[in-house]
């Protein structure tokens, strides 16, 4: 046993290879390394690169597997590491062709990752796995050496285009609850150009104040014409009417639905609010206060509680459960002309309103004024969105003398970004995911425009109205918006625009009972 072992080892490695030092087991000063067959004794300058050969009496222990037991690196810049951290087994000694191979192989592979599946990357990975690693079909490796260490105290820099925006923390985490999704630079929603569906409504007044259509969670569509109401269900295209009011001249300038999605609050030119539950269609109320001038705008905080916004620059506080005083729980003065513009923060008890004075008010419901005064619009302000998982976070959109789009952090009261869009703001609108956000403009270009949110990018252009894009409604699944103009262009366009949510997590927020507040 003795003997087979010292003879083993003897044509391993032979004794001249062992006691001269200038022998090519010693010698590892050349840069490259040339092999005509990938076999074990061409592989020893490498496995000197790593250690020093296993002594003779490693060879007396009754082991099968021949390994050392030290693993020194060498960080070599022209050194090979896939070959050098190549482990030879017993079947790759016996049959070296077979090894070269799996190693041909392997390099293969790996070509076909990088080509099909980092088509966009030219990172450290990349440059890493340069052509220095692979061997070419004679078994030789490329004459091509790598200049990337793999382990370096200074990472290399990366461009913007290779950064992946949903591994990075949003950069207003610190108001709330971060986004759920962050679109990369390859990851952008595909938006068709034209719309999908396209409706006839020659009766859309072309009016800037008034806000006449809104889509419910049932998904049915509500458009107030003149002195009628409309409902258009999403699921089979049938329009039936809901209601036409009774004094000639009277007409319909708002509407807007509850989050029970069957109740709907509709508002009139001569002030009077109304109260529908569309599946009954019941008038649950119709004794509400009304006010001195049209209701231009309505917006619900729950089921029970909503604002309503009018001419005479006066917002009332409704309670559906309140039979008392009208209806009317609460009053908030503050404007100075007409209010175009109510909405609820999805996080708080927090109401916006903007009007023809070109002021943005915050309102906290345990007062009765208002928290925050902005006045940094030019013209008036109907385009109000707030953000759906960042508390406090809102955008607002300015008229025709203004043309500008404002970032806002009610938590700071500061102005976080302003972005000139050349054209007057009609409407904003979050998409459900607050990934993305869609704007409507008027004159001069009549657009609607896809930004990407946090970096209020734009990510699509779309065209087609001829007159000022004054209507905008969020579909139910949060991929679809209608956008409506008249009376000159007279329809309502429906466009898919926004990637669906992908993470349906509900707000753990609590909304305050403004009654409460009033005690």
């Amino acid at each position: 046993m003795q003997e087979e072992l010292n003879n083993t080892f003897a044509s391993l490695y032979p004794s001249s290879e062992l006691h001269n030092p200038s022998s090519s087991l010693y010698n590892d000063s050349s840069s490259q390394y040339e092999y005509t067959n990938l076999d074990f004794s061409s592989a020893l300058p490498i496995q000197n690169a790593f250690y020093s050969p296993p002594k003779l009496s490693s060879f007396l222990t009754p082991s099968k597997d021949l390994y050392a037991d030290r693993f020194i690196p060498v960080r070599n810049n022209q050194y090979s590491h896939h070959l050098g951290m190549h482990l030879y087994d017993e079947t790759a000694l016996q049959n070296p062709n077979t090894q070269n191979e799996k190693d041909l192989n392997s390099a293969k592979y790996q070509l076909l990752l990088r080509e099909n599946f980092q088509k966009s990357s030219s990172s450290s990975f990349s440059r890493g796995c340069s052509e220095a690693h692979l061997t070419n079909p004679n078994g030789k490796p490329n004459q091509k050496s790598s200049t990337h260490k793999i382990l370096k105290f200074q990472a290399p820099e990366r461009k913007d285009s290779e950064l992946d925006f949903s591994t990075l923390e949003h950069p207003f985490a610190s108001f709330g609850k971060s986004s759920p999704v962050i679109f990369s630079s390859t990851n952008l929603p595909v938006i068709a150009e034209k719309p999908y569906k396209i409706l006839d409504v020659p009766l859309l007044e072309d009016d800037f104040y008034v806000n006449p259509i809104d889509w419910s969670k049932s998904n049915l569509l509500a458009i107030a014409l003149k002195s009628s109401i409309y409902l258009w269900s999403g699921d089979d295209g049938t329009v039936k009417g809901l209601n036409k009011l009774a004094t000639e001249g009277d007409t319909y300038t708002s509407v807007n639905w509850s989050q029970k999605a069957e109740n709907l609050a509709a508002g009139a030119s001569n002030g009077k609010v109304e109260v529908w539950d569309v599946i009954t269609k019941k008038l649950l109320r119709e004794d509400l206060e009304s006010h001195a001038g049209r209701v231009s705008c309505l917006s619900w905080l729950n089921p029970n509680i909503f604002a309503s916004g009018s001419k005479d620059t006066n917002i009332f506080i409704r309670d559906l459960r309140i039979f008392e005083k009208k209806g009317t729980v609460q009053k908030l003065k503050g404007h100075k002309q007409e209010i175009c513009s109510l909405k609820w923060s999805p996080n708080n008890p927090q109401l916006a309103s903007g009007a023809n004075d070109g002021k943005i008010f915050i309102w906290n419901m345990k007062r009765s004024k208002p928290e925050t005064r902005i006045n940094a619009h030019t013209a008036a302000v109907k385009a109000l969105t707030w953000s759906p998982n960042q508390t406090g976070i809102f955008l607002s959109g300015g008229g025709n003398n203004d043309k500008t789009i404002k970032l806002w952090n009610t938590l700071t009261a500061r102005n976080i970004a302003s972005l000139e869009v050349e054209s007057q703001v009609c409407n904003l609108a979050f998409s459900a995911s607050g990934n993305e956000f869609v704007s409507t403009h008027g004159f001069p270009n009549n657009e609607v425009i896809v930004w990407k949110f946090p970096d209020l990018t734009k990510i699509k252009t779309l065209e087609g109205h001829k007159n000022r894009v004054l209507f905008l409604a969020n579909a139910p699944d949060g991929k679809k918006i209608v956008t409506g103009a008249g009376p000159t262009d007279g329809s309502l366009r429906f466009w898919e625009v926004f990637q669906p949510p992908q993470v349906t997590k509900s707000l753990t927020t609590t909304q305050l009972d403004p009654l409460l507040a009033f005690r």
